[in-house]
């Protein structure tokens, strides 16, 4: 009985010892991590891989018709003639086919397989880069609803001493009610988003759960900091981004699929020529042992099927046009896409610096209207101006920090800018 205790005892200890591990690794508590974590886990990064691999896999097998195709058969068959006689035959063989000339229709499928890949690479940069976006939302959201709950908090405390000042001097008898009940109130609104910002905080901590996937991590003391890594000093080529962009990339693998759809609808007007051979086994009895040996050219040729295929070149053709406009198109979008989110990031960056002037600014004011009215310098009302301006400044330059980062998380996403390039 000991024993068996022990042995159970020591199984929950090594059990212990590699859970323990894994659960501290579900702990994330920077960028960095966030991104590893998606990486591995977002069900739609992941779907979208798995669509690439389907592609890749349809360009294996169209380029398979460049080799060739062998066959092994047997067969047993029984015959009986009109004098009721019967005879059975058996065969084995091995049979080659291989392709000379189709028209050049193996290469447009080649081609378009490969353009098509092309495609779904662009189309899972583009995913990737939408993915990263959210993610960083996310992440930004969790920052900023941290730095509020600290701001709230700083400023609970501040509304609290100031109704501590305010009832001291009516007390005294150098305030009236009024003020005393506007700093009460001005406390109680302090306080309410206090218990605002931490809901704002638990939910935003869930939005980045989900941006990651939706496992069960640990949000462990997210740091970050409201800074950008943009150089916004050296203006950026606007155009040439635009071409490596994802949609653009898109946009040209269409034109290239529609140029070899065109290709293979030319290559129906032209004949096929194949080359066959085998090598075989046959006889009465198994196993068989005469050798039969046989080779093939074989050439089919369309002569007239009602105009079809003249038909099938003309709608190609179309739609090569039809991609090639489309691609003028997502290259236009795209450049004033880039230059309005590029000039949405120089708008944040200043706005930036303004507010923090004005908060330095309110925070001066407030230390000196602070000093007068405790003195009886200053009224009750040039004081809660000034205080207000004081919380509307602290605010106001939390959340230009916090728009200077969706900013540039807009611009990077414009860029084509994804998870695999952190």
């Amino acid at each position: 009985m000991w024993m068996r205790l022990s042995v159970k005892a020591v199984m929950f200890i090594l059990a212990g010892a590699v859970l323990l591990p894994s659960a501290r690794a579900q702990e994330i508590t920077s960028w960095s991590e966030c991104v590893q974590a998606a990486k591995a886990h977002n069900p739609n990064l992941l779907a979208a891989e798995d669509q690439l691999r389907q592609a890749q896999a349809d360009f294996d097998i169209a380029a398979s018709g460049w080799y060739p195709q062998a066959n092994v058969s047997a067969s047993a068959s029984k015959s009986t003639d009109l004098e009721s006689a019967e005879s059975t035959r058996y065969s084995a063989s091995v049979s080659v086919r291989q392709l000379l000339f189709d028209g050049l229709k193996t290469p447009a499928g080649v081609g378009k397989a490969k353009a098509q890949l092309h495609k779904t690479q662009s189309q899972v940069a583009k995913l990737s880069a939408g993915i990263r976006y959210d993610l960083r939302e996310a992440y930004i959201g969790v920052l900023k609803s941290k730095e509020t709950l600290t701001l709230t908090d700083i400023i609970a405390k501040r509304r609290r001493q100031n109704v501590q000042l305010v009832k001291l001097r009516y007390e005294a008898g150098r305030e009236h009610s009024g003020s005393l009940l506007t700093a009460e109130a001005d406390l109680a609104q302090a306080q309410y988003e206090v218990q605002q910002a931490q809901r704002n905080h638990d939910l935003s901590r869930q939005k980045l759960l989900t941006a990651i996937g939706g496992e069960a991590w640990g949000l462990a003391g997210m740091a970050g900091e409201f800074a950008i890594t943009e150089n916004l000093a050296e203006q950026p080529d606007i155009p040439a981004l635009a071409e490596n962009t994802p949609a653009v990339a898109e946009s040209k693998a269409a034109v290239e699929m529609s140029r070899w759809g065109v290709q293979a609808a030319y290559a129906e007007l032209y004949p096929s020529l194949y080359l066959s051979g085998s090598a075989g086994l046959e006889d009465n009895h198994w196993l068989p042992e005469e050798k039969r040996l046989s080779a093939s050219l074989n050439l089919s040729l369309p002569l007239f099927e009602g105009g079809s295929r003249l038909t099938a070149i003309n709608k190609a053709k179309y739609a090569l046009s039809q991609t090639r406009n489309n691609l003028q198109s997502t290259h236009n979008e795209t450049v004033l896409g880039l230059q309005n989110n590029w000039k949405n990031l120089l708008d944040a960056a200043a706005k930036v610096e303004v507010d923090k002037l004005y908060l330095q600014a309110a925070q001066a004011r407030a230390k000196i209207v602070n000093a007068q009215y405790s003195s009886g310098l200053a009224s009750f009302d040039d004081w809660a101006i000034i205080e207000d301006r004081l919380v509307n400044a602290q605010k106001s330059y939390l959340n230009a920090q916090t728009e200077l980062l969706s900013a540039e998380a807009q611009w990077l996403q414009a860029k084509g800018k994804g998870l695999e390039d952190e």
